[in-house]
């Protein structure tokens, strides 16, 4: 027999009298043209996800990323993230979302710091995170009396082992964009202001330069056309308007700047590959869709 024995004292992550609450997992495949998680951001939670199969690539506020089986990802607080699979292209995750999250020298619901890169390698720990994030899924869609408790200690294990991998050294700095500031401050200008009845004109006037420059250098930094940015954080709002409320589809279009149903009916399409009421059918195991 071999018996190891638990150190009685240890040094906790978190702040004193606080602790991260569990709010959702969910089970993500992906294919090119359908189903494709546009552009968007959580203002009040934080996600950690883990590829177990399939490659694609992931936009993480500035960078864009490849990633691949056995790749974690996390997205902090109000941080833009999005999924890109290219044509053939094919992806498996689980996810996990927080709230409550309070480290030392962090802001709420922030994992890791601004200049930690958000993707690497789980490495000899793929195991252990594919066994973790499988369990806390299955538990949470068994819904059986303990599943929140058990979720909850599954992952406060996935927390502190992403931690200690990034306290080891074993997941490397960002390295700085190349995205100068010009193009910074007007994507930062469309995600505030994304939902108001914007306009090539209207955006160009702002920063005081012609639309015709501002399309083109906008397209050539970020591969969009402002209009297209908007309509992808847009569609990206609604998507998760539509998991996470009971809206109707004609106010949450309204809600993230579509005056017309037919236009947001038209644009979701294109970007996700079916309508919204399909998405939410999907998403959902009993949607209550007012519409």
């Amino acid at each position: 027999m071999i018996q190891c024995f638990a150190k009685q004292e240890y040094v906790s992550s978190f702040q004193a009298g606080t602790m991260p609450r569990l709010l959702s997992a969910s089970n993500v495949h992906m294919e090119y043209g359908h189903r494709t998680r546009a552009l968007h951001r959580h203002n009040d939670c934080c996600e950690i996800l883990f590829v177990y199969d399939g490659a694609s690539r992931y936009v993480v506020g500035d960078h864009v990323f490849p990633v691949r089986k056995g790749d974690l990802i996390v997205t902090n607080c109000d941080m833009l993230h999005e999924d890109i699979l290219d044509e053939n292209d094919t992806v498996s995750y689980y996810a996990i979302s927080m709230d409550d999250l309070l480290l030392e020298n962090l802001p709420k619901n922030h994992l890791i710091a601004n200049d930690v890169c958000p993707v690497f390698p789980a490495l000899s720990a793929e195991p252990l995170f594919d066994q973790l994030f499988q369990s806390i899924f299955e538990h949470l869609s068994e819904n059986r009396p303990e599943s929140q408790e058990v979720c909850h200690y599954l992952m406060m294990s996935v927390i502190t082992q992403v931690l200690h991998m990034v306290r080891s050294s074993k997941v490397p700095r960002m390295e700085a964009g190349d995205i100068s500031t010009l193009i910074r401050e007007v994507k930062h200008y469309l995600d505030d202001n994304y939902m108001q009845n914007l306009s090539l004109q209207s955006i160009s006037a702002n920063f005081f330069i012609s639309p015709y420059h501002l399309s083109h250098y906008f397209k050539e930094k970020t591969g969009n056309s402002p209009m297209n940015y908007v309509n992808r954080r847009r569609i990206g709002e609604a998507q998760t308007l539509l998991i996470r409320t009971k809206d109707s589809i004609t106010d949450i279009a309204g809600h993230v700047g579509f005056s017309n149903l037919n236009n947001f009916n038209i644009q979701f399409q294109k970007q996700v590959g079916m309508s919204p009421r399909q998405y939410r059918k999907v998403y959902l195991s009993h949607p209550e869709d007012p519409d």
